[in-house]
């Protein structure tokens, strides 16, 4: 079989209420990598199985840099220098070293001390909310969306006035046929000089007052602990261990990563609480099961609906398929999710599921999502919010006209309605 051969054109229609796409259920059976068409017209190679996705994700065969030659676009308007310098499309060493220089801030212990903050956060919010008038209101605006913005916000040390932009800059780079390719450089340029002026504001200040660049240690000053940001510029002013373009690259990255997924998961996340109200109800009556619920909708709903192409970088064989130099292969984390050689039943929406937590919604290999444990505390602390707050929470219009994002790499409510 050859990439030429490709019939399938990728991303699949998701399921009803947005539930996984059939085809994944059926290659896994079958055919489990396949070659398939893109949104751009190229071609890649697809992998449906939990073993497979995880050797393509693991592997240092497989590259991340979709600057290569002959990598697959996703989409159309895609160009490699909207990724130039970013973390999610470096390899190892230059992964490693940028990584190292943001990852303290990110540690267990670190993301522990936030949990009060989290917490007011999401009460505030909550209280806003359950003000509006007739008990109705729509959850992803009032609550799952502004709740990840403000506390990443915070943490880097940067305004939240400007969360309308920052939710329009990063749904435009996760296109693959809502924006066109002129749509998608013009919102890249408004982001980059937007972090840029952020960056020029926060060297002046830090003159201003005397202390020079990068003084507060984002990655560990318990005084300074919402400024990740000065620790970002001294990291690049004071050592030198971050060009220009990267330090730029990954306050882009923090941001959009900072609240996408949250708000993304908690939104269907809730969606598929109320939708199955058996387990809700489970949820209810034994809150101390939050935890393995958390678990389960990370599991059930992760938000991609397709991986970032992996670049062979050599020839090497997968799930019987010879992929030669240059091939892309990807690798969606809700089909290795799904597979029901890892998990039983895996259709099945079970929060007293019995299976090792082992899905790979925020990734796997060095690429695993940095930012899981602060993810992890914000999804526990607001459903636990909005079920103690609002105990006869429900959909406020019927399941099948609420609307799902189309056009994204990303499957998300565009919102969720809900009554008290």
């Amino acid at each position: 079989m050859e990439l030429d051969d490709a019939v399938l054109h990728f991303p699949f229609a998701s399921g009803p209420g947005g539930t996984q796409p059939e085809e994944f259920r059926e290659l896994r059976a079958g055919c489990p990598v396949v070659p398939v068409i893109l949104p751009s017209g190229d071609r890649a190679w697809l992998a449906s199985r939990y073993e497979d996705i995880l050797t393509v994700l693991d592997d240092p065969r497989f590259s991340r840099d979709l600057s290569r030659a002959g990598a697959p676009r996703l989409a159309e308007g895609f160009d490699a220098s909207l990724v130039k310098d970013m973390i999610v499309g470096m390899d190892p060493p230059e992964h490693t070293r940028i990584r190292r220089i943001v990852q303290g801030a990110f540690t267990p212990r670190r993301i522990r001390t936030w949990e009060p903050r989290v917490r007011a956060v999401a009460e505030r919010l909550l209280d806003d909310f359950a003000a509006g008038p007739g008990r109705t209101g729509d959850l992803y605006e009032g609550f799952a969306l502004p709740l990840p913005i403000r506390i990443i916000s915070e943490l880097l040390g940067i305004p939240d006035d400007d969360a309308a932009d920052f939710r329009r800059w990063t749904e435009t780079g996760l296109s693959l046929t809502r924006w066109t390719r002129e749509e998608m450089l013009a919102a890249h340029r408004e982001y980059v000089d937007y972090v840029g002026a952020l960056i020029a504001a926060r060297r002046t200040a830090g003159v201003a007052d005397g202390t020079g660049n990068g003084t507060g240690n984002g990655a560990g000053d318990d005084e300074r602990q919402g400024d990740l940001l000065d620790a970002l510029v001294g990291a690049r002013d004071q050592d030198d261990r971050l060009s220009e373009h990267e330090l730029v690259q990954l306050v882009r990255a923090l941001i959009s990563a900072g609240h996408e997924t949250t708000a993304t998961v908690f939104t269907r996340g809730l969606y598929t609480l109320l939708t199955h109200p058996e387990q809700f109800a489970l949820l209810r009556a034994e809150p101390e099961r939050l935890d393995a619920a958390v678990e389960e909708i990370l599991r059930y709903v992760p938000p991609g609906s397709g991986g970032t192409p992996r670049i062979a970088t050599t020839e090497i064989e997968i799930g019987g398929v010879r992929v030669k130099p240059h091939e892309g292969v990807i690798a969606p984390f809700g089909a290795a999710n799904h597979d029901p050689a890892r998990f039983a039943d895996p259709d099945t929406f079970d929060i007293a599921r019995v299976d090792p937590p082992s899905h790979i919604a925020f990734g796997h290999g060095p690429h695993h999502c940095l930012g899981v444990h602060l993810a992890r505390l914000e999804l526990r602390v607001a459903f636990e919010t909005v079920l103690r707050r609002l105990p006869g929470l429900e959909l406020a219009v019927p399941a099948e006209e609420l609307a799902w994002s189309e056009g994204l790499r990303v499957l998300k409510l565009q919102a969720l309605p809900v009554r008290w």
